[in-house]
């Protein structure tokens, strides 16, 4: 039977993105980040403990134990599938541009809509929705023009790939 540890790490670090994403408090992500590392660094397969010994692990806090026990029996984190359901999976996506942070993401989200980002699944896709900002520069603000000026750097680098989620 293989660990679940690494199955847990990704998961939350799925949570801890998608928090981030999500607008949630920075001390909230960073929690979850640091469960996720802990979870990675663990060297017992924690879906052989119990809540009580998972807890008393470094960086692992009752609430983490739990979605943790949570995992061990249904193999799903409640949270996790409402935070997927909560964040758009083309702000997932847009995020993973170098230099497109959350807010970002969130813009060029919004400036572009849901269904557009949604269906961005390749880099040439990806340049005609970003000329579409370029050409809109002259009604936005400065703020926008540099966001949109990043991104369009970004996107020759970056290799597109919605989440798994999408």
């Amino acid at each position: 039977m293989p660990w679940a540890n690494e199955e847990l790490g990704r998961k939350f670090g799925e949570i801890a993105e998608l928090l981030k994403l999500s607008g949630a408090d920075r001390f909230r992500v960073r929690a979850y980040e640091r469960a996720r590392d802990a979870i990675n660094g663990a060297t017992v397969d924690l879906g052989t403990l119990d809540a009580a010994a998972i807890a008393e692990l470094p960086g692992i806090g009752g609430s983490t134990a739990d979605k943790i026990v949570e995992f061990q029996r249904t193999g799903q984190v409640r949270m996790l599938d409402d935070l997927r359901a909560k964040v758009p999976p083309g702000i997932v996506a847009l995020v993973r541009l170098p230099g497109a942070g959350p807010k970002t993401a969130r813009l060029l989200h919004d400036q572009l809509g849901g269904d557009a980002l949604h269906a961005l699944g390749r880099t040439e896709e990806a340049r005609v929705a970003l000329m579409f900002i370029e050409a809109r520069k002259a009604g936005v603000s400065s703020f926008e023009r540099a966001v949109a000026a990043r991104a369009q750097r970004g996107v020759g680098r970056a290799r597109w790939q919605l989440p798994a989620h999408a």
